[in-house]
């Protein structure tokens, strides 16, 4: 039976919040249960020739440096990953990294890392030539990644293989947006910092959050109305109503152990199974994603989960229990 094994991360809005993990232990099996991201990945824009504009940049790139910011001096830590299809997007306009899978703690600015993991392509010139490196390293591949973003291609010669993004990445001059089109000044000189080739000389994405670029291109995204009570689309209520028949098959092959659940005495097995603990704040964290009032969410899911907190129903979402 699959137990959870940790609780929620959720300490920045530019990270993907990671809420629970269950282990099954008959299928030798880990399901993480991360933040739902609806939109796929910035990856999947560069895959279809998607070439984004420079306010559209801004804002990419305003979110990336604060998540970046918050894992190089709050966790402090090196992602050592950083590339396209990890930095996630949402429907409503959402940026978040992803991915922490090689990420590698630092005790203090004076540490360096050596080992030569993360992806090839968007390792910087210290990590390919297995030199010690450090945050500068992360700086170079938000670059790269942003460059991608700007003219719909990766922009190193990948069609050469290892040995040419190698060749490419330590003897050639780094990739230059002028070679592809119309760009700003400000967005030339604001990716050209963070692929100088020295990782001295690259700002800290907190310096780069200060740069003309962002400051003259980020238009913060208007404010979006929360649900109010009753106000669900017959979309919103069929998407709901089939989440939670997933829920429950799971929920019911659990307390089963892998039983066929759809017998004659399957409703019984629905009763039997008892429901798996969440808390009220996960609950809320859900209905705002998905854009559902708190009491619809709440309706929908209470026979499949068991609140930590007992509820009070009002009129509107803005009557939230409170949260431990």
């Amino acid at each position: 039976m699959g137990m959870p094994a940790g609780g929620r991360t959720a300490s920045c809005p530019y990270l993907v919040s990671h809420y629970d993990a269950f282990c099954d232990q008959q299928k030798g099996t880990v399901s993480v249960v991360l933040e739902y991201m609806d939109a796929g990945t910035l990856q999947d824009l560069i895959s279809a020739g998607v070439r984004c504009e420079e306010r559209v940049l801004a804002s990419i790139a305003l979110s990336c440096l604060h998540g970046l910011r918050y894992i190089h001096t709050e966790m402090r830590k090196l992602h050592r990953d950083i590339k396209a299809s990890n930095v996630l997007i949402s429907k409503n306009g959402d940026v978040k990294i992803s991915d922490f899978g090689l990420a590698k703690d630092l005790d203090c600015t004076a540490d360096l890392a050596s080992t030569f993991i993360g992806t090839l392509l968007y390792m910087s010139p210290e990590r390919i030539a297995g030199r010690a490196y450090s945050f500068a390293s992360d700086i170079w591949s938000l670059g790269l990644t942003l460059f991608a973003c700007a003219v719909g291609k990766f922009p190193l010669p990948v069609e050469e293989g290892y040995w040419g993004v190698v060749h490419a990445v330590q003897t050639l001059p780094p990739p230059d947006l002028a070679a592809h089109g119309d760009f700003s000044p400000e967005l030339r000189e604001f990716i050209g910092l963070m692929l100088n080739k020295d990782p001295a000389r690259r700002p800290t994405a907190g310096e780069l959050l200060e740069h003309s670029f962002i400051k003259n291109n980020y238009v913060p995204p208007s404010a979006r109305p929360s649900p109010q009570h009753g106000q669900v689309s017959p979309t919103k209520r069929r998407q709901l109503e089939e989440m939670v028949s997933r829920v429950r098959e799971w929920r019911v092959g659990r307390h089963m152990q892998g039983a066929d659940i759809a017998s004659s005495d399957a409703a019984q097995q629905i009763r039997r199974a008892p429901r798996i603990p969440l808390s009220t704040s996960l609950l809320q964290d859900f209905a705002n994603q998905a854009g559902v009032p708190y009491d619809t969410a709440f309706r929908a899911f209470k026979g499949e989960y068991k609140f930590e907190q007992p509820l009070r129903l009002r009129a509107s979402t803005s009557a939230v229990p409170k949260r431990s």
